[in-house]
């Protein structure tokens, strides 16, 4: 049942926005990623940035939209470029344009990795989903 109404609603929704909403998942993922390759907690981070930490798990939901002094900022505090922030929003080349060279346990570790990050993006869908629901009734369905 969830995935006909959660099917519609994709459906309901145009292009550039679902492309939006995907961005600013990505964006949030990647913005987590690198707080905790940091070593960082969101207090910490928070406290460098001179947030509260509840701001920076605003950012980190998936449902903030940033300003480019705010993406720059946190580029400068994690120590990487505004475009090194933003790359992995970008669309990726499909496989069969990419020349790989896999060894079987670096594929093991990548899968693995993927498998987090792929269940951390669902946590954050479903919390974007459940933002959403209470600006648009058509979402509260889902949840």
């Amino acid at each position: 049942m969830k995935s006909a109404i959660i099917a519609r609603i994709l459906a309901e929704t145009p292009p550039l926005q679902r492309i939006q909403n995907s961005t600013r998942i990505a964006l949030a993922c990647q913005i987590d990623d690198l707080i905790k390759a940091k070593g960082f907690s969101y207090s910490q981070f928070a406290k460098i940035m001179g947030k509260k930490p509840s701001e920076i798990s605003k950012w980190t939901s998936g449902a903030h939209n940033f300003t480019i002094d705010t993406l720059q900022e946190i580029a400068y505090h994690l120590d990487v470029s505004l475009a090194d922030l933003v790359a992995s929003t970008k669309e990726e080349q499909p496989i069969e344009n990419q020349i790989i060279e896999v060894k079987t346990e670096d594929l093991q570790k990548e899968i693995i990795l993927l498998k987090e990050r792929e269940l951390k993006h669902e946590k954050k869908v479903a919390t974007y989903f459940k933002k959403i629901a209470q600006i648009d009734p058509r979402f509260a369905e889902i949840f």
